[in-house]
């Protein structure tokens, strides 16, 4: 018995060793991943940059009744931050914020399925494509300014059919 113990002992120690030497592949999200259940319509492209305290104005679509709002920074899933719970219009204005040292890796946006079951939250949804969070302290321009070389950073007006923009609700660590 207690060589066997000993044996299960050794395995386990030599499969932990093996596989904490291994990482979680890098998915660099260079695309958003749309798919039947929805999509992101901004932030679509790569790469975006963010800088915290700037506002964005995230929006998808999709078929789901209702959505939860996550981001997270690559291979790190298990810190994911929800934005907002149960959002049911298909915008969300954000501040961008977290309180994550090292930025070099890039985000994602991810969506799923507010009604949805336990498999359906952690399997299935959406993600956009990948960004960028700095803490420039004078941001960049984003998507929703236009920028020449002539003239100052012009923001463009919203289109009238658009509802106005209330702020997603404060970030939490879930």
């Amino acid at each position: 018995m207690r060589s066997l113990l000993f044996s299960i002992a050794s395995l386990i120690l030599f499969t932990s060793s093996c596989c904490a030497q291994e990482q979680v592949p890098y998915i660099l999200h260079t695309t958003p991943y749309d798919n039947i259940n929805g999509s992101f319509v901004y932030p679509r492209d790569w790469p975006s940059n963010f800088s915290i305290g700037s506002q964005i104005n995230i929006t998808w679509t999709t078929q789901f009744p209702s959505v939860h709002l996550y981001y997270y920074q690559n291979r790190k899933i298990a810190e994911i931050v929800n934005i907002g719970k149960a959002l049911v219009q298909p915008w969300c204005l954000w501040e961008v914020q977290t309180t994550v040292k090292n930025l070099t890796d890039p985000w994602v946006f991810r969506i799923v399925n507010a009604k949805g079951t336990l498999y359906d939250r952690t399997n299935l949804g959406f993600t956009s494509a990948g960004f960028y969070i700095d803490r420039d302290t004078n941001p960049a321009p984003s998507s929703s300014f236009t920028q020449s070389e002539t003239t100052a950073p012009t923001r463009l007006n919203r289109p009238s059919y658009l509802p106005s923009r209330t702020p997603c609700p404060r970030s939490r660590a879930t």
